[in-house]
């Protein structure tokens, strides 16, 4: 895409990192992204798009950023809590619809899989094994 070149090739940023539309910029020098996000805003109007207001920021990498589910890291991902939060209450809900046959083992073990495929992009074994192993499943119920 035009607008990944133009970052690219003409903001030069140490990292960058673009999903759909949301997108990150690492560099060590704070004034270095200041000024790269005044010069992409341009880019963006040629798109019909804007930054949003309350979302940019500016921050150290140190202190980690939220980005698409994850804690992002210099070395490492983290779930983001509410995502845990989310994921636990889910599972409950599966464990008590599968005990009362309203739900197929095909169909809860996908989701479980699909949910621990997602996990496993971060550095979270110990919470995945916690978690399987809180909430145990039989394959009849």
């Amino acid at each position: 895409m035009k607008f990944d070149h133009f970052v690219l090739r003409d903001i030069r940023p140490r990292v960058y990192c673009r999903y759909v539309d949301d997108l990150l910029l690492f560099h060590a020098d704070r004034s270095f992204l200041t000024e790269a996000c005044r010069r992409i805003q341009p880019q963006l109007d040629l798109l019909r798009l804007r930054l949003h207001p309350g979302k940019g920021r500016v921050c150290r990498t140190a202190d980690g950023i939220a980005f698409l589910g994850w804690r992002v890291f210099p070395d490492h991902r983290r779930l983001v809590r509410s995502n845990v939060v989310r994921f636990r209450r889910r599972i409950r809900a599966l464990q008590r619809r599968y005990a009362r046959g309203e739900i197929e083992w095909e169909d809860l073990a996908a989701r479980l899989q699909a949910w621990n495929a997602h996990a496993a992009h971060g550095n979270i074994w110990k919470l995945r094994e916690q978690v399987f192993s809180q909430y145990p499943f039989s394959a009849n119920p």
